[in-house]
């Protein structure tokens, strides 16, 4: 591998690995008696995380080989890694396992680019399905633990409710820390049933960059 190949590969792997990071154990997340994984699989697009700068952000989750596992791959725009050939999934596609069917929402993720860190919660702790969907992601590494909050969304644009609905609520966890994922002018794979990504297609999207109410900051 070249040097140049070396260092983009570092340089993934510390923005996989970087979200907002503190000291002590994970926090707990509310989870959904309910949830029904079959029905969360297909394409999301992420519109907020802890990790600013994101651009084009989406997951494909689909069925895995095991029993209880799926498969996740995380798509965006990265320039660095567009330079050289390669693409954000040659680094980042996880694999999510359902522990414990009776707690359904409380799977755990499993992302190569973490190594030695292992795997991390993912509590998925409000979703619709056809809207929106709220995920909360936490790894305890030592002494301290890293976590990521999560909104997701059918379709590139996203309304203020949903987005409002799909924010974590608890007090351990702050609404400050999600940043915003551009999502205009990108260029995402499709299938027309919008389930999952082949590959084979290209689907534009220039319109507007998510809908929000007039004034609102973020």
């Amino acid at each position: 591998m070249s040097v140049l190949r070396v260092a983009v590969t570092s340089l993934v792997i510390g923005l996989a690995l970087s979200a907002e990071t503190f000291w002590g154990r994970c926090p707990s997340a509310p989870e959904m008696a309910d949830f029904d994984m079959a029905k969360f699989e297909g394409l999301w697009y992420l519109h907020e995380t802890f990790d600013p700068g994101e651009k084009c952000m989406t997951w494909t989750i689909t069925k895995g080989t095991e029993p209880n596992t799926w498969k996740v791959v995380e798509e965006k725009e990265n320039g660095a890694i567009t330079a050289v050939g390669l693409t954000h999934s040659d680094f980042n596609s996880g694999t999510i396992t359902m522990k414990n069917p009776s707690k359904p929402s409380q799977l755990r993720i499993y992302w190569p680019i973490s190594g030695i860190a292992g795997d991390a919660a993912l509590t998925i702790y409000d979703t619709d399905y056809v809207n929106y969907a709220g995920a909360f992601e936490c790894q305890n590494v030592g002494f301290f633990h890293r976590q990521n909050g999560i909104v997701l969304s059918r379709s590139p644009q996203m309304e203020v409710a949903d987005r409002q609905n799909a924010r974590i609520k608890t007090p351990r966890i702050k609404v400050e820390y999600y940043q915003r994922v551009l999502q205009g002018n990108c260029r995402y794979k499709y299938n027309e049933d919008n389930a999952t990504t082949t590959g084979e297609e290209w689907q534009g999207y220039h319109g507007q960059d998510g809908i929000y109410a007039v004034g609102e900051e973020y």
